[in-house]
C-alpha cells in the first residue's frame, strides 16, 4: 500500500472509531439520566457530523485528488438520499416490536456496526464483479430501475418492506433458536430469567435482527449506485459509512422532518432511475459527469420537499 492509502485508511478508521464511542458515551449517558435532545442540540449534532463528513471529503482532496474528493462527497449524497426512506422503516419496525424512544437509538448505534460489516461485504464482491464482468452494470442498471418503478407504483416503499405478517414469521424463527422475553422495559439485548436463571434474548434484540435484515436489502441498492459513481472502494466505502452515522446518530430529528414531506419517495424514485439511465447510457458511451450526477441528486430531494411546503403553505 502506497504512504497516502494508508494514511487515508489509519485516518478514517480513528475519525469513526472516535465518533462512535463519543456516540456511544452519549448514548449510554442520556439513557442513565432519561435525557431527551431537544430539536435544537439535535440540529447542532446533525451540523456536526455534516461538518465533519465535509472536512473529510477535503482531505481526501489534498491526500488523492478533486475527482476522489468529489466522488466522495456525491456518494454521501447519494447514500443520505437514498437511505432516508430506510428511516421509516426502522419507525415501523419499532412500532411493531414495541421499542420505546429511550432504547431506539441503542439499537440504531449496535445497527451501525452491522452496516458496517454489511458494506464492507457488499462493496468488495461489487468491486470483484465489476472487474471480471463488466455486462454486471447492465443487471445494476435494470435493478435501479425497477426499485424506482416499485417505489413510484407501490406509492411508498414503506407499505412493502415491514408487514405484521412478515413481523411475526422473523420473530416466531428466532423463537426457534433462543429463548426470548416478554419483558419489554428492559433495553438490554439479553437479560437473565430470575425463575429458571436462563439467558433470553429481548425484543431490543429482535429489533436489531430485523433492522439487519432490512438494512441488507438497501445495501443492495446504495451499493450498486455508489458503483457507478466511483471506481474507488476507499472512497465509496468511507462515503457510505459516514452517510449511515450522521443518519442513524439523529434519526428521531430526521423522521420528524421526514413526516411532513409526504412526496419526499418521488424524488428518490426519481434518483434510482436517474443513477440507471445513467450507467445504461455510460455502457453506450454517454457519459454523465459526477457534478451533474451530485447536483441532480440533491434536486431531485429538494423539488419534492419544496413542494409539499408550498402545498401546506397555501392549505392554511
Amino acid at each position: 500500500m502506497e504512504y497516502f492509502e494508508i494514511l487515508n485508511w489509519s485516518v478514517f478508521t480513528t475519525v469513526v472509531g472516535l465518533i462512535l464511542f463519543l456516540e456511544l458515551r452519549l448514548l449510554r449517558n442520556t439513557n442513565k439520566q432519561g435525557y431527551y435532545f431537544t430539536k435544537r442540540t439535535l440540529s447542532l449534532h446533525t451540523l456536526l457530523l455534516v461538518m465533519i463528513s465535509f472536512c473529510f471529503a477535503i482531505f481526501i482532496y489534498y491526500t488523492n485528488n478533486s475527482k476522489d474528493a468529489l466522488d466522495f462527497i456525491t456518494c454521501y449524497f447519494l447514500e443520505i438520499s437514498l437511505s432516508v426512506d430506510n428511516l421509516f422503516v426502522f419507525l415501523l419496525i419499532f412500532k411493531f416490536m414495541k421499542i420505546k424512544e429511550t432504547n431506539q437509538h441503542r439499537v440504531l448505534f449496535w445497527g451501525i456496526i452491522g452496516a458496517i460489516i454489511l458494506r464492507l461485504i457488499f462493496i468488495y464482491f461489487g468491486f470483484s464483479l465489476t472487474h471480471k464482468f463488466d455486462k454486471i452494470f447492465y443487471v445494476f442498471a435494470i435493478m435501479l430501475l425497477y426499485s424506482g418503478y416499485r417505489m413510484i407504483s407501490q406509492n411508498h416503499s414503506i407499505n412493502q418492506e415491514v408487514s405484521d405478517e412478515n413481523g411475526v414469521r422473523l420473530i416466531n424463527f428466532i423463537s426457534k433458536i433462543f429463548r426470548v422475553s416478554d419483558d419489554m422495559s428492559d433495553n438490554s439485548f439479553f437479560i437473565r430469567n430470575q425463575k429458571d436463571k436462563k439467558i433470553y434474548v429481548t425484543h431490543a434484540f429482535i429489533a436489531l435482527i430485523i433492522i439487519e435484515k432490512a438494512d441488507l436489502l438497501f445495501a443492495v441498492e446504495s451499493i450498486t449506485a455508489a458503483l457507478s459513481i466511483s471506481d474507488n472502494f476507499f472512497v465509496i466505502f468511507s462515503a457510505n459509512i459516514f452517510a449511515i452515522i450522521v443518519l442513524r446518530s439523529v434519526y428521531s430529528f430526521t423522521v420528524i422532518l421526514l413526516e411532513r414531506f409526504k412526496s419526499l419517495h418521488y424524488g428518490l424514485a426519481a434518483i434510482f432511475i436517474f443513477i440507471g439511465s445513467k450507467i445504461i447510457l455510460g455502457l453506450h458511451g454517454i457519459h454523465i459527469t459526477n457534478a451533474i450526477s451530485l447536483a441532480s441528486t440533491i434536486m431531485m430531494i429538494i423539488i419534492p420537499c419544496l413542494f409539499d411546503y408550498t402545498k401546506k403553505y397555501y392549505q392554511k
